[in-house]
């Protein structure tokens, strides 16, 4: 005898899975995404004008070496970029500015790309003049948060791609009913996790690592602010047939309309006033504030070191931990490294570990030791030797190295007579036999 067979019941309450109620609502879900096809696929224009923006901004850059001379590039990035210091004493325009500029055409290329990606579905969904004011907002916020990054010189639009991304998330959120879970996952689970990932995880990367040559603090401000935009700002999709597919909860007043359209007009304003007030500074690097140093003995004799900025040790081309020994990483053999303000890098070591010692090292090397202080060696670079067998090269943007000598004025050894001196033999580079003296090729000079 066989028992009747049971009806399996349904993982979602009482619904069976032929309930016509889950039916509907699935085929309603599949018509509002067909919809939202369509909606996502017309052509926005705002996006691509701030891409060719951007696009424009890059090509200034990249020919800056022509118009601007030797280091126009760098002295570009230092006008406009993001630096707090500058910022706190008035320069609030670099708030903006700094989002137009990026470091590379790698940088650019990152970021105009996740714009066009991600920009379009956020014009098409919230209109041109609500889409800038998510822009805006984004690209503000992220240079906020970029403030408590007292490091490098901070530049790229990244903070404003990051905000495409909460406001996506966002979107989602305010849809998520409507939606089926393919796109409740592309909308809302994928672009949280996205932005959450890149932004947490590289900051506590960042913490464990001693690095910061990525922004994260502004990914994650413009994160926060684009999905704050988004979140208020009244949603304008239109399906198949033109029709809103979110319609208001109140009527749209044609003030609260005129006004968004006017404060966008001003924000854009303010956006492209920044950009031209950056240009401003083409001729006057920011100012460096002094940097401290202290004296300690090493093999007998006096070494003077900076103390107000981060002490670490080069592994491969970066400065890697902190609070470092001097002494101790000079005994062993390591670069010291000291990170300077808006991304310059102070090395200290033996000449043979940082030159290829050739003719035109030692007779820079003569200059720097007759001189007593630093001698530029090529560009981007300049050198001290100090304390008989050690040199500093201090390396960083072209327009702020003789900023950077200056500020470090309180290394620069003591006068010529005292122990500090150093000699430099052109025959460092190629020792004589043992049997006989080394004559040096050419002139000597000794302090």
């Amino acid at each position: 005898m066989t028992s009747p067979p049971s009806h399996p019941s349904s993982p979602r309450g009482d619904q069976a899975p032929g309930d016509p109620a889950r039916e509907r609502d699935a085929f309603e879900r599949r018509i509002f995404r067909a919809h939202l096809a369509a909606a996502f696929g017309r052509r926005p224009w705002l996006v691509m004008l701030l891409v060719g923006m951007l696009l424009l901004v890059g090509i200034a850059q990249e020919t800056a070496e022509q118009w601007l001379g030797d280091g126009g590039a760098a002295l570009m990035l230092l006008s406009g970029g993001l630096i707090p210091a500058r910022v706190f004493a008035g320069e609030w325009w670099r708030l903006l500015a700094a989002t137009a500029l990026h470091q590379s055409w790698t940088h650019l290329l990152v970021n105009t790309v996740g714009l066009l990606l991600l920009g379009r579905p956020i014009e098409s969904a919230f209109g041109a003049t609500r889409f800038w004011w998510v822009y805006f907002a984004a690209a503000l916020a992220g240079s906020l948060a970029s403030l408590s990054n007292a490091g490098a010189v901070s530049v790229g639009a990244s903070g404003a791609v990051f905000g495409m991304l909460g406001a996506m998330v966002a979107l989602g959120v305010r849809l998520w009913p409507r939606l089926t879970p393919g796109l409740q996952r592309s909308l809302v689970l994928m672009p949280a996790g996205v932005a959450l990932a890149l932004g947490l995880l590289g900051l506590m990367l960042d913490e464990v690592a001693g690095t910061t040559a990525v922004d994260h603090r502004a990914h994650l401000g413009g994160a926060c602010g684009g999905f704050a935009a988004a979140m208020l700002l009244a949603l304008r999709l239109r399906g198949l047939g033109g029709e809103l597919l979110v319609p208001p909860r109140r009527p749209a007043s044609p003030r609260i309309a005129s006004a968004l359209r006017v404060g966008a007009a001003v924000a854009a304003a303010f956006y492209l006033g920044s950009i031209a007030r950056a240009t401003l500074q083409l001729g006057a690097p920011p100012l460096i504030e002094p940097i401290g140093a202290t004296t300690l003995t090493w093999r007998d004799r006096p070494l003077t070191v900076p103390t107000t900025v981060r002490t670490g040790v080069l592994r491969g081309n970066r400065c890697s931990g902190e609070l470092v020994d001097v002494a101790w990483a000079l005994d062993t053999d390591r670069i010291v490294c000291f990170e300077l303000p808006l991304g310059g890098l102070l090395l200290l070591g033996r000449p043979t570990q940082m030159l290829s010692m050739d003719e035109a090292d030692v007779e820079v090397m003569g200059r720097a030791t007759a001189t007593g202080g630093f001698v530029r060696r090529h560009r981007r670079a300049m050198l001290m030797p100090v304390a008989g067998e050690l040199l500093f090269v201090l390396r960083g943007a072209e327009p702020l190295l003789d900023s950077y000598s200056r500020v470090l004025a309180p290394i620069t050894p003591p006068p010529a007579g005292l122990p500090n001196a150093v000699t430099v033999d052109r025959a460092l580079d190629q020792p004589a036999p043992r049997p006989q003296p080394v004559t040096p090729a050419g002139p000597r000079s000794r302090r």
